[in-house]
């Protein structure tokens, strides 16, 4: 009885599992349940010497020269079984690692930028002794110190825009047009040419006439999700140099 039921359940566990793994979408889960399927067949193994020994005994013989490969097929598929059930939960994990670590990257690639604009308007950060001491743990997140970054960055984007010169633009698209730049990599070039002139014009407090102003070139870029505007300014971040020179000039920004 015991062996018809671990038949049976193994038999339903390895068709279900075959079934169902080709209607997910996700691979993780699809190859996870083929192993647990495959597990589950490999183990049917341990059930037929097991159901054999029941029947030899009918004719007064025995099985016993088959343990050895009923218990490799019950240790293999139960090895198998697991591994098949783990495998979409290491599958997460080593996404979330991944991800963190994409994190990390994204938050020290955006340091040249972010260092431009804190060179000219340092209160762009938002310094932490401000925030709630029960809150400080939360803030040291990378994921909080990235979005913080990207913020801080938009706002110093914002300190410089009415100091944006048509004509530095048009000489700069120009420039980098000649160097084989197109599309979005044109625009990264161009608007890292703009921040930096912009700073400096900021810095020598000149600005240009009303018609002569422009917007980023970046500024249609579409972003339909967070991580495409950390793209958006990482393309620009590519383009400027790691250690942009500090000018004090203070202006208050709103965070």
């Amino acid at each position: 009885m015991y062996v018809t039921a671990y038949t049976i359940g193994e038999l339903f566990l390895a068709h279900a599992c075959w079934r169902l793994a080709r209607r997910s979408t996700r691979g993780s889960v699809r190859y996870g349940l083929r192993i647990v399927a495959l597990g589950a067949t490999v183990t049917l193994g341990y059930s037929a010497v097991r159901i054999g020994n029941v029947i030899a005994g009918a004719f007064d013989t025995s099985l016993a020269d088959w343990e050895g490969f009923a218990w490799t097929c019950g240790d293999v598929g139960a090895m198998l079984t697991l591994i098949g059930w783990l495998v979409p939960t290491i599958s997460d994990q080593a996404q979330s690692v991944q991800y963190r670590i994409k994190q990390y990257r994204c938050y020290y690639g955006l340091r040249p930028l972010w260092l431009a604009f804190y060179s000219e308007a340092p209160e762009i950060e938002l310094p932490i002794d401000r925030v709630d001491r029960a809150q400080r743990r939360r803030f040291r997140r990378i994921s909080v110190r990235l979005y913080r970054r990207a913020v801080e960055i938009r706002d110093g984007r914002f300190v410089i825009r009415r100091y944006l010169d048509a004509a530095v633009r048009e000489v700069s698209e120009a420039h980098h047009r000649a160097r084989g730049l197109h599309g979005q990599e044109l625009s990264a070039a161009v608007t890292a040419d703009q921040i930096l002139a912009g700073i400096a014009a900021r810095a020598e407090g000149t600005r240009p006439e009303p018609d002569q102003l422009t917007e980023f070139a970046d500024s249609e870029r579409q972003t339909s999700r967070p991580m495409d505007d950390i793209d958006a300014l990482l393309d620009v971040a590519r383009h400027l140099p790691r250690q942009p020179a500090r000018a004090l000039h203070l202006e208050r920004v709103s965070a």
